[in-house]
């Protein structure tokens, strides 16, 4: 998948659902990020939206203009975040958010083939970067947990 192009392909405009059109940011103006985002991530609520052609495409320009006004719009409502957060969220782009998608995914326990899928990888071996991703962070955490249980036994 990286660097490799990909096209969006959708259906005629009379068959997008308002989800499509929010994720997408097809004519939509003016919600809130936070509807947005609901519309975009809720797959029970909105079963129309096909999330996996979305997570396929992150990297479509269109998509990354969407990313980018949301985390605009974001920002404009949490005026209380620290500047170093501030400046972190602001330079996210879609594909952080699709490898924490993948990350997430692979911690939650999806199936590495199904992952893969819907991801869009040609190749099982571009996948498991997500599954690794998760054991090295819960390496450390499995560490504190056991230097945790040590020291309340007194070693």
């Amino acid at each position: 998948m990286a660097n490799r192009p990909q096209q969006l392909e959708l259906p005629p405009p009379r068959t997008y659902c308002r989800t499509e059109f929010t994720a997408l940011r097809a004519r939509v103006k003016g919600l809130p990020v936070a509807t947005i985002a609901r519309l975009y991530f809720d797959p029970e609520e909105h079963e129309i939206l096909d999330v996996e052609r979305l997570l396929r495409t992150m990297r479509d320009d269109l998509v990354s203009r969407v990313v980018t006004r949301a985390l605009g719009r974001l920002l404009e409502q949490l005026p209380d975040l620290e500047e170093s957060a501030r400046r972190q969220l602001a330079g996210t782009s879609p594909h952080a958010f699709r490898h924490t998608f993948g990350t997430q995914s692979a911690a939650a326990g999806m199936a590495i083939e199904v992952l893969q899928q819907v991801l869009g990888h040609g190749s099982l071996q571009t996948t498991t970067i997500y599954v690794n991703a998760e054991q090295q962070r819960m390496r450390p955490e499995s560490a504190k947990c056991h230097a945790r249980l040590a020291a309340g036994r007194g070693e």
